[in-house]
């Protein structure tokens, strides 16, 4: 900027005079100048509606005819934990809860939603926070309640102190953790991460004290200083009249009031700005569980990939996608060997990226001991996998990726949801939402000006191991390693090392045709053919066997001309043999391990991945099982193998050491790792059926390839005596001509066990039993109620019905101590008649017993009082509407398969319960009926207490 100073020049007028015309003259010459088009934001789709009330609200409507025939409705709040201050920690969390729980005109906002076809649902971020409702279209009155509750979540929340109460308990029990070593690990990494970059760090312990410690004044400060019209937007989107549905966003929220002197918004997220510094960080954090050193080598950069804004925007998006996309199969190929060069390398993009900012990848390498030397020569191989993952790029796998780009954005579906998603983007963090043909084309032309130049500079930048490093190192209590120096030396040493890059990609195999000769079948192959009222089409070929065809419609575009296949036969192998039933029962998994025929294990799987296969096999408890699923274009090749395993098992035994390695650890680490709530239950079925072999290390170490594959010979080389249950959409007609010709040239031998199979029963009687685990920092119960009871229709409607009352009042008094509590009921085994209720929680620890009481008070309640009128009427309508549903379509979890299998297997006809069901349920199910079902059910006589501890929990009690 030109600075006039009160010199020579201010006196002399005729300088002065040019002086100020030289100003004008450049400041004019700025305007003219054109913006760069590349910075300046999309437009919004013209499909939506979008407007602003006075008051700062705004709205975004828009009509979708989808084929769900539904509404998806969304109150979005511009405020979320970044909000919060220090006396309002997960205030933001709890307040969502809360919300949808209760408001002015919904105070059982739950059981209003929870009927047939509606849906609701919320979620705090860390920038926002939403409630969402899914409804049916078609029926004003319910949309103008969904309306109503938009116009409540907006500034109508209820605050009803026991709901408040309940709430908390559930925010804690949320914020409990299945593996509480996993949770710590995580949490020191990503604290590791944030080091240096301005961030303040989140504790738990912090969030979990300010819960447990409840400040009203502080909770419903935060509630009024961010829900307020201007920070605020409902979405709308499906079968809608657009006009309507504008006059009532007027009506109903242009009272909305905003606070005197509100507070600034976006100020308030400026101290969560990570700040990149670029430089590398070394750590060394002590290990008190696991043992073994290792070092983590993280790579971080910024986001770019989500909300963009502009053109500029899009092609760092673009750019990033095309970097994931193209070093993915690099990682593949350098994993796709037994001994590879680290121990687990996987990215960190997308959702799980740190504060919304920082996405990383994460490499692990476990030293095999504190050598020195041997610590140098693995870090070493290790940081030379990482610089060849970046290196070494052709126009062919540009290209490759580009056009997977292209497909992902020309496939992209405008559902409900991920319209009212992209807007509700858009609201928040100002994010594109273009007309999707204009967004596509954009999208192409950038990726046009991408060339491989561009491209490799950005991938070697993300490679360079002498910035955005983190190197954080884990030693057990005993371990020692080497100073921070000399690592940086040998990062120096690799950086300057001269490295080759890998060897190209072997594509994947397109067939196995000539890896796989199925005999061919010349006389006539079927035995019996027939087709039922349902539609099932039972077919007996003359090899013994049986498929039962169900075609059926595909629930959503994704399962549009899939085919799912469940095969089960008696499982006949001796429990008397340990060694034998251990062999057979572990041989599905070896055979993941070793591949079949000329393939190796690596080979299959990418040949699985590109057709989009899944094939595995089961030696359960009662049956063995087969489940495969595939698209119908690849049926032959999924058959093929099939074929294949049966016929071809391959003996490897760098793959067999592999499986032996892997299964070791999971053995050896005792609850390290698991991966879902029901991680328990394994235990528990010991308990139930001791007769039944379960692995150990000592059977672990006397398996052999030999032992294991003589049961491969024995049990799992034919079809014999297998029936297959085919669902999935497509022609009857035509599948069956494609799979009998197949199945008929596959191997059937009869195959016997050496001696008698016992029979398992289920345990019909009490028990008390505690289970003792490590890492687990709560208590898990199960309750279980089993009885014996007919298997007649209107007996089995009678126990579907109390199972759902029971959940509905597990789940509404036990919140106050769990996150999700539940209940149900099952057959445990139905040859006996023998069913059971369950009830299951997690509970904090000491708060256990007080929780058992609470659920058998209600299991007692309900058994005593039973339901009443309008609970049974409104669940009798959803479960028509729910039944009728998974009778038509199919989707993740098909009715069809598992009912079959059922029938089947208890000698009962396919066809009588499906006809008669909706009939029972609706004319001979009464009152009274129900009622007096409870009592005769909802039996103690064998109750059955699982409780799972920590193992040093005695100790602290």
């Amino acid at each position: 900027m030109m600075v006039i100073k009160n010199s020579g020049l201010m006196g002399d007028k005729k300088y002065y005079l040019f002086g100020l015309f030289f100003l004008w003259l450049w400041s004019a010459l700025c305007q003219q100048q054109p913006n760069n088009p590349y910075n300046d934001n999309l437009a919004l789709d013209p499909a939506i509606r979008y407007g602003k009330l006075d008051n700062g609200f705004t709205y975004y409507l828009q009509n979708n005819d989808s084929r769900s025939n539904s509404i998806e409705l969304r109150m979005v709040v511009k405020a979320g934990m970044y909000h919060e201050d220090k006396d309002q920690l997960e205030y933001a969390h709890l307040l969502e809860h809360i919300g949808a729980t209760g408001t002015k005109h919904f105070p059982l906002i739950k059981e209003y939603f929870g009927t047939s076809g509606r849906y609701i649902h919320a979620g705090t971020r860390n920038h926002h926070t939403y409630y969402f409702a899914r409804i049916p279209s078609g029926d004003k009155e319910v949309l103008d309640s969904g309306l109503q509750v938009l116009r409540d979540w907006a500034q109508d929340i209820s605050f009803e102190n026991e709901s408040i109460n309940v709430e908390r308990e559930a925010v804690l029990a949320e914020m409990r953790v299945n593996d509480p070593y996993k949770e710590w690990l995580s949490t020191v990494i990503k604290e590791e991460i944030l080091k240096n970059t301005g961030v303040p760090i989140r504790e738990q312990k912090a969030s979990v004290k300010n819960i447990k410690d409840f400040d009203k004044n502080a909770f419903l400060g935060f509630y009024k200083d961010w829900y307020r019209p201007d920070l605020e937007a409902a979405i709308v989107v499906g079968d809608i009249n657009v006009d309507s549905v504008e006059l009532d966003i007027k009506r109903l929220f242009s009272d909305l009031k905003t606070p005197n002197n509100p507070k600034n918004a976006s100020k308030q997220l400026e101290k969560w700005k990570i700040k990149h510094k670029g430089e590398n960080q070394y750590a060394t954090i002590r290990d008190t569980v696991s043992f073994n050193s290792r070092v983590y080598v993280i790579g971080k950069f910024l986001d770019r990939k989500k909300n963009p804004k502009n053109p500029s925007d899009y092609k760092a998006m673009l750019l990033q996608e095309l970097y994931e996309l193209m070093i993915t199969p690099k990682v593949k190929q350098l994993e796709q060997q037994f001994d590879p060069p680290f121990s687990q390398f996987f990215m960190k993009y997308g959702s799980t990226k740190i504060e919304g900012q920082l996405n990383y990848d994460q490499m692990r390498v476990d030293f095999e001991n504190d050598e020195p030397k041997q610590i140098k020569e693995q870090f070493f191989k290790a940081l030379v996998a990482r610089k060849q993952i970046h290196m070494g790029f052709t126009n062919s796998e540009l290209d490759k990726a580009k056009k997977e780009i292209l497909k992902n954005y020309s496939k992209k579906k405008n559902s409900n949801s991920s319209l009212v998603t992209k807007y509700m983007y858009h609201f928040v963090r100002g994010a594109a939402a273009p007309d999707p043909q204009k967004e596509l084309k954009l999208i192409s032309r950038l990726l046009d000006d991408i060339d491989l130049k561009e491209i490799k500079a950005f991938i070697e930048d993300k490679g360079d191991l002498k910035k955005n490093m983190n190197f954080l190192f884990f030693k057990g209590k005993e371990n020692t390693i080497p100073n921070y120096n000399i690592f940086k030396q040998w990062v120096n040493e690799v950086d300057s090392m001269k490295i080759e890059p890998l060897p190209p990609v072997e594509p994947p195999l397109e067939s196995l045709e000539k890896e796989v000769q199925i005999p061919g079948v010349e006389y006539a192959v079927i035995e019996e053919v027939s087709e039922n009222i349902l539609g099932v089409s039972k077919i007996v070929l003359k090899n013994g066997i049986k498929l039962l065809l169900k075609p059926t419609k595909p629930k959503s575009d994704r399962y549009c001309n899939s085919i799912v296949i469940n095969a089960f036969r008696p499982n006949t192998v001796s429990l008397e043999n340990r060694e034998e039933y251990l062999s057979a029962k572990v041989l599905p998994e070896v055979l993941k391990f070793t591949g079949a025929g000329s393939l190796t294990k690596f080979e299959l799987e990418n040949f699985k991945q590109n057709k989009d296969l899944r094939l595995n096999f089961e030696l359960g408890r009662d049956y063995q099982k087969i489940y495969a699923r595939s698209k119908e274009v690849y049926l032959d090749e999924l058959l093929n193998l099939l074929y294949l395993y049966l016929e071809k098992p391959r003996i490897d035994k760098d793959g067999f050491i592999a499986w032996k390695t892997n299964q070791e650890e999971i053995l050896m680490k005792d609850g390290l790792g698991r991966g879902n709530s029901n991680f328990y239950m394994d235990m528990i079925l010991a308990l139930w059926y001791p007769e039944v072999p379960n692995l150990k290390i000592r059977d672990l170490n006397d398996l052999t390839t030999k032992k294991v594959f003589k049961a491969h010979n024995r049990w799992f080389s034919d079809l014999s005596d297998y029936t297959f249950i085919i669902t999935g959409d497509f022609d009857s007609d035509d599948l069956a001509e494609r799979v009998v010709q197949k199945l008929a040239g596959f191997p059937v031998e009869t195959k016997k066990s050496s001696k008698e199979r016992s029979n398992i029963k289920f345990p019909l009687k009490k028990m008390d039993k505690t289970i003792r685990l490590k890492n687990i920092d709560q208590a898990y119960v199960r309750l279980y109620f089993p009885i014996t009871a007919s298997r007649d229709i209107k007996t089995q409607i009678e126990l579907k019905l109390l199972s759902q009352a029971l959940n509905e009042r597990i789940f509404d008094r036990l919140r106050e101590g769990c996150y999700s509590p539940a209940a149900g009921g099952e057959w445990m085994d139905i040859e006996k008649d023998v069913y059971s209720y369950n009830i299951r929680f997690d509970s904090e620890l000491g708060n256990e017993d007080k929780l058992i009481h609470m659920a058998l008070e209600e299991f007692r309640k309900l058994r005593k009082d039973g339901v009443d009128k309008e609970w049974l009427e409104k669940t009798r309508r959803d479960e028509k509407a729910t039944y009728g549903t998974s009778l038509d379509y199919f989707g993740l979890f098909p009715f069809w398969p598992e009912y079959i299998q059922r029938k089947i297997s208890i000698g009962e006809d396919i066809e009588k319960d499906v006809l008669q069901y909706k009939t029972v349920l609706e004319h001979f199910i009464s009152l009274e009926d129900v009622n007096t079902a409870a009592k005769k059910y909802l039996n103690e006589k064998n109750v059955q207490k699982f409780i799972i501890l920590p193992a040093e929990y005695s100790d602290i009690k």
